[in-house]
C-alpha cells in the first residue's frame, strides 16, 4: 500500500489547535523549498511563486532550496534563477542527490559561500538541446538554431559569472555531459561546500530559530489580545461585560 505524501501537524497562524498539512507546504512555512522532480512547468512556477511571497514576508530571513533534479527546461531553470538572485533575501542551495542539466544551472545560482553539495551527491553540466523537426522550411530550422546558440551563450556566460572559470573551459565543458562529484563540483565552483553532518545541522539550526521566532511573535500577538480585552473588561454585579455592555463568558 503506497504511503502517498506524508502529512505533518503544524500551527497555523490565528488558530488555536494544529492543523495537519502536506509535508513540503509544512517545509514552506519555514522557508525550506525543495526541487525534487523534473523541472516542468507547474513545479517550476510554483518554486518562483514561493519565492517572490517568502521575500515579501521577510526580506530578511535566508531562504533554503533543497535540490534533487535531473533537470528540464532551461528556459524555467533559467526563470528560477533569475528571481532567485532579484529578491533580497539570501537563497541558500543544497544538492542532496543530483542536480543536472537546468538543475545543476539552478544550484549554481544560489547565494556565494552558501552553496552545498552533500558527499555523495552528482552534479551534471551539458548545453541546451531541442528537438528540431525534419519537415519545416529552412528559415524556421534556422530561427531555432539560432535560439538553441543564445541560450547556450547564456547559460555560458553564467557558468562563467558563478564560477569563476574561464570562458574556454566552460564552453568545452559544455560539448558534452559532463558528471561531477561533490568535490570536483566545488573545485570547478557549481558549489562552495562540500555538506557534512556540521553544516547540516548548522541549517536546521537556522530553520528552528526562524520557526521558534514566529512562534514567539504568535504568542505575543495573543498576549497582547488578551491583555487588551482584560482592559475592556468592566464587572457589574458579580459579571463581566465588555465596553459595548455584551456579557463576557470564560
Amino acid at each position: 500500500m503506497p504511503l502517498g505524501l506524508p502529512r505533518i501537524a503544524i500551527r497555523l497562524p490565528g488558530k488555536m489547535n494544529p492543523g495537519w498539512i502536506d509535508l513540503f507546504n509544512g517545509l514552506s512555512r519555514v522557508r525550506v523549498l525543495f526541487l525534487a522532480h523534473d523541472l516542468l512547468e507547474e513545479r517550476a512556477n510554483s518554486i518562483m511563486g514561493l519565492l517572490v511571497f517568502l521575500s515579501i514576508e521577510n526580506a530578511e530571513a535566508e531562504i533554503f532550496l533543497f535540490i534533487n533534479s535531473p533537470g528540464g527546461l532551461l528556459i524555467l531553470g533559467a526563470g528560477i534563477y533569475y528571481i532567485m538572485n532579484s529578491v533580497p533575501p539570501e537563497i541558500n542551495t543544497i544538492c542532496i542527490g543530483i542536480a543536472a542539466s537546468a538543475a545543476s544551472y539552478i544550484l549554481s545560482g544560489g547565494e556565494k559561500t552558501k552553496r552545498l553539495a552533500f558527499p555523495h551527491a552528482r552534479v551534471m553540466l551539458h548545453q541546451p538541446a531541442c528537438d528540431l523537426a525534419y519537415d519545416i522550411q529552412a528559415e524556421e530550422f534556422y530561427k531555432d538554431v539560432q535560439e538553441i546558440i543564445e541560450l547556450r551563450e547564456q547559460i555560458t556566460h553564467t557558468y562563467v559569472e558563478q564560477t569563476g572559470q574561464p570562458r574556454w573551459l566552460i564552453s568545452d565543458m559544455l560539448e558534452r555531459d559532463v558528471f561531477m562529484s561533490a568535490t570536483e563540483a566545488q573545485t570547478l565552483g557549481i558549489v562552495d561546500t562540500v555538506a557534512d553532518k556540521v553544516s547540516f545541522q548548522r541549517i536546521q539550526q537556522k530553520i528552528k530559530e526562524y520557526l521558534d521566532e514566529n512562534v514567539k511573535k504568535e504568542k505575543d500577538k495573543k498576549n497582547k489580545k488578551q491583555t487588551k480585552r482584560k482592559k475592556n473588561e468592566i464587572k457589574v454585579n458579580g459579571y463581566k461585560v465588555n465596553g459595548n455592555g455584551g456579557f463576557l463568558f470564560d
